[in-house]
């Protein structure tokens, strides 16, 4: 899964996953560029609408990826904003705290976020005698 996977980095991380043969579930805001992609890149890719800050949409996209495509090999977390503000203004006014706070909330909560659940996904799948790579048909790597 590559979360802002619709544009920038992401959707070149998502390519080189395709690319290289992996399967990916692309989660990203932008639904017109995320569905164009998926036309694009084909069967290997699907898309889900996601705010990586809320736990229901990304558990929706986890869910995804192991519907379509048998489970997690793991996530590339490329969704993110840019909040640029000086401590204060010319008239030294302090910077705008909400602004901030979405800025954290979605670059580091949002990242959190898609670790811990996709973390869970992936330790339900593992064996214990660690040959969980053998049960995937494609993963995010090329084989050796």
């Amino acid at each position: 899964m590559v979360t802002g996977g619709a544009s920038g980095l992401g959707e070149s991380v998502a390519r080189a996953i395709v690319y290289q043969g992996g399967n990916v579930v692309i989660a990203d805001l932008n639904e017109s560029a995320g569905q164009a992609l998926v036309a694009e890149l084909g069967d290997s890719t699907r898309f889900v609408r996601c705010d990586i800050t809320k736990g229901d949409e990304v558990q929706s996209a986890v869910e995804m990826a192991e519907s379509a495509f048998g489970g997690l090999q793991g996530s590339i977390n490329c969704a993110g904003i840019v909040v640029v503000q000086k401590l204060l203004d010319r008239d030294n006014n302090p910077a705008d705290l909400e602004a901030f706070s979405r800025g954290v909330n979605v670059n580091l909560v949002g990242s959190f976020n898609v670790a811990r659940l996709v973390a869970a996904s992936i330790a339900k799948r593992i064996a214990n005698d660690s040959n969980a790579g053998e049960h995937a048909e494609k993963t995010m790597y090329k084989r050796m």
